[in-house]
């Protein structure tokens, strides 16, 4: 199992079963009905937030994000304007552990699929949704790399690796997630990717690998915007994509396998320790992913590449490798599909 493939099915498994993002609609509903009502009562919405006025943050925050988000929109009310910087803040139970700037990016990727700010209830629920929400499908992970209008020259920097910061709204867990562009260090492009959970994704990138990045990059762009075919089950291991039909290597699946791209934070520190022998690939909260190389898996008449795959059993206490048919449909052979983890007959 690769570990670029393993990380993106184990972390949103990790994050649906072991922190519940998804808040009762309910909530979201008083949440957003006190944020519109602070545009003319904020002790009320202090006492909600069991918080105390900061009036040094709310006159920063005015200037720094509210001001330039409501720039130029036509209906904004003073009332509007203050309930938008008394989120930004303050936040709300379910957002109160993000930062002033993250609440500000929050409202400003709602902005960018809306075309305009949040004004009432309904439009603050969206908001407060975007926070928490799992987007089905394997392949809604490509939405990180859709360009917005604070990431639109991401792709471009990234060719040149010139030194650039932006943000996005990650598709999987909800909430804004920064991306940064650090320039060339010692020969290598070197880039850092925001991941839910305090966790990072640094990459140290060769001049060759940096360029298939970005050509792949750009075909997902173009494929997305054409309404084309993607699917990244080609091949046997998840290491090539396919746009209507075209199978090429995926170069983001091969930094991960030769080591320029590594992923961090999650309960462990950049030295990764994994017993001796055996091979980090990770790690879900404070469970480390080690593989053992010596590990043979018995032969699968139904996988693809007649053995069984090795995989990892995610629990509250504990990360173990093991050997099953399959992780996806591309892990069993023609004809037939991965259901659970049997391959199993279309």
């Amino acid at each position: 199992m690769k570990q670029g493939k393993l990380l993106a099915t184990t972390i949103l498994m990790f994050f649906v079963f072991f922190f519940g993002f998804n808040v009762l609609a309910e909530d979201l509903k008083i949440e957003a009905s006190m944020i519109v009502k602070s545009g003319t009562n904020l002790n009320a919405f202090l006492k909600y937030n069991k918080v105390k006025k900061d009036t040094k943050a709310q006159i920063d925050a005015m200037k720094k994000y509210t001001e330039p988000l409501v720039k130029g929109l036509k209906g904004i009310k003073t009332s509007h304007k203050y309930a938008i910087n008394n989120f930004i803040v303050y936040g709300t139970p379910s957002v109160q552990k993000m930062t002033i700037e993250k609440r500000y990016q929050l409202v400003f990727l709602y902005k960018e699929s809306s075309k305009k700010v949040p004004l009432n209830q309904a439009d603050w629920i969206k908001v407060l949704g975007m926070y928490g929400v799992q987007k089905d499908g394997f392949l809604k992970i490509l939405d990180v790399y859709k360009p917005n209008s604070n990431c639109k020259d991401f792709v471009n920097k990234l060719s040149s690796c010139a030194k650039y910061k932006c943000f996005f709204l990650h598709p999987m867990v909800g909430g804004p997630m920064n991306r940064e562009i650090s320039g060339i260090v010692d020969g290598k492009c070197v880039y850092t990717e925001e991941m839910p959970n305090n966790g990072k994704m640094v990459c140290k990138y060769d001049e060759n690998t940096r360029k298939n990045v970005v050509s792949f990059y750009k075909n997902m762009f173009s494929a997305m915007s054409s309404g084309a075919k993607i699917s990244m089950e080609g091949g046997t291991d998840g290491s090539t994509y396919t746009i209507n039909g075209k199978e090429s290597v995926n170069p983001l699946q091969e930094a991960m396998d030769n080591g320029q791209c590594v992923i961090f934070g999650y309960g462990y520190d950049e030295n990764n320790q994994c017993p001796a022998g055996t091979i980090y690939k990770g790690s879900i909260g404070s469970n480390l992913m080690c593989s053992d190389p010596n590990k043979i898996c018995p032969t699968c008449e139904n996988c693809a590449s007649g053995l069984q795959i090795k995989a990892f059993v995610i629990t509250a206490d504990s990360a173990n490798e093991v050997c099953r048919e399959c992780s996806f449909n591309s892990d069993c052979k023609s004809g037939y599909i991965c259901k659970g983890d049997k391959c199993i007959a279309e």
